[in-house]
């Protein structure tokens, strides 16, 4: 895929052109995919790496601690 690096569409400048994989495009963009692939941290603050992360089927990061609490949560609801 071409990437515009000026962020142009309908930019032809071939300087302003880099050959890339699809995934790298998306990532370099501003859309959902590439803002929550840089992510970090999750809305709590608790790190997306290491023991603390679990991927999803889907490719999908998701916090073990916040899953634990939203599990404790539930579980009180339902006592």
């Amino acid at each position: 895929q071409i990437d515009h690096l000026c962020r142009k569409r309908p930019c032809v400048n071939v300087q302003h052109m880099e050959l890339v994989t699809l995934a790298e495009n998306v990532l370099r963009g501003e859309g959902l995919s590439a803002a929550n692939a840089r992510k970090t941290h999750c809305d709590d603050g608790h790190p997306l790496s290491g023991e603390n992360l679990r991927i999803e089927k889907d490719g999908g990061r998701v916090c073990k601690e916040c899953g634990r609490t939203r599990w404790r949560a539930y579980r009180q609801r339902r006592i």
